[in-house]
C-alpha cells in the first residue's frame, strides 16, 4: 500500500465517518484521485476489510486486528534487501515524495538501515549508467533507455497494477481491435503515465533506429491518441513497438 493510501485509511479509521470534502481538503487531491486511491486500498485489503461509502460518508468496515497483522506482514517484506531497494527505486520513478524518515516508519527499519539502502541503490544504478540525484527530492538521471527498462521491470511487481485503466487506452484498444489482456491494458496505462511525464520533461532516447520498423504496424497512426502531443516520430515508434510486445487475445 502506498504512503498516501495508508494515510487515507488511517484518517478514515481514526474518525470513523469522513465526508468526501474532508478527505479532498485533508489530502489536497482531486475526487478522481481519491476514488482511485480507495479502489487501490480495497483491492489491497481484500479479505481483511474495505472502505465503504455509506450515506455520503466514508467508513472502514472490517477487523482492525487484521489490519495490524497485515501491517506486520508488509513490514516483513522490507527485511529482504532486494525487495527494499526495488520498492524505493519504483517510488522514485513514480515521483512519490519519499524521505529517509518516512521510509523508516513505513518499513519498520532504522534510519541507518534506510541510509545504507540508498548507498546500495546508488552503486547498483551506476552499473546501469543511472545516477541517483537528490535536489528537494529524489530523481534518476542518465541513460533514458535504461531508466525506462528499469521502470518496466519493476512495474511487473506492482501489486496495485490491475486497479486502474486509462480511458484513452481502453478506447485505443477497442478502436484497433487489439483485444489486449487486462494485465496488458493495466501495464500500458501505467507505462503511458510514466512515458508521457518523461516526454514532457524533454527526456528522450539517444537513438530510435531500433524501433523505426514499428511504423509499419497498422495501429501506429493511432498511437498519437495516447501519447503526449510533444512526442516525436521516434517516441511514437518506440511506444508502438512496446504495445506490439504485450499479450493479446488475438495471439
Amino acid at each position: 500500500m502506498k504512503d498516501r493510501e495508508k494515510r487515507i485509511l488511517d484518517f478514515i479509521i481514526e474518525r470513523e465517518r469522513v465526508s468526501l470534502n474532508e478527505l479532498l481538503k485533508e489530502f489536497n487531491i482531486s475526487k478522481r484521485t481519491l476514488y482511485y486511491d480507495i479502489k487501490s486500498i480495497n483491492y489491497y485489503m481484500a479479505g481483511s476489510g474495505r472502505i465503504e461509502n455509506l450515506d455520503h460518508k466514508f467508513t472502514y468496515s472490517g477487523s482492525l486486528t487484521s489490519l495490524v497483522d497485515e501491517d506486520l506482514r508488509n513490514k516483513d517484506k522490507f527485511i529482504d534487501a532486494e525487495y527494499r531497494r526495488n520498492y524505493i527505486i519504483y517510488e522514485i520513478l513514480n515521483e512519490r515524495d519519499i524521505t529517509v524518515d518516512k521510509l523508516s516508519e513505513l518499513m519498520g527499519l532504522s534510519r541507518n538501515t534506510i541510509a545504507l539502502t540508498f548507498d546500495s541503490i546508488r552503486e547498483e544504478l551506476l552499473n546501469k549508467h543511472i545516477r541517483l540525484i537528490y535536489n528537494k527530492g529524489y530523481s534518476l538521471e542518465g541513460s533514458e533507455e535504461s531508466i525506462r527498462d528499469l521502470f518496466l521491470l519493476l512495474m511487473q511487481e506492482d501489486e496495485s497494477l490491475l486497479t486502474d485503466f486509462l480511458l484513452e487506452v481502453l478506447t485505443f484498444n477497442k478502436e484497433n481491435s487489439l483485444k489486449l489482456t487486462n494485465y496488458s491494458l493495466a501495464s500500458l496505462s501505467k507505462f503511458i503515465r510514466f512515458l508521457n511525464k518523461r516526454i514532457e520533461k524533454g527526456m528522450h532516447l539517444e537513438s530510435y533506429a531500433l524501433y523505426e520498423p514499428a511504423i509499419t504496424i497498422d495501429y501506429y497512426p493511432s498511437v498519437s491518441s495516447i501519447i503526449s502531443p510533444k512526442a516525436s516520430f521516434g517516441e511514437r515508434a518506440y511506444l508502438t513497438a512496446y504495445i506490439s510486445s504485450l499479450s493479446s487475445l488475438n495471439s
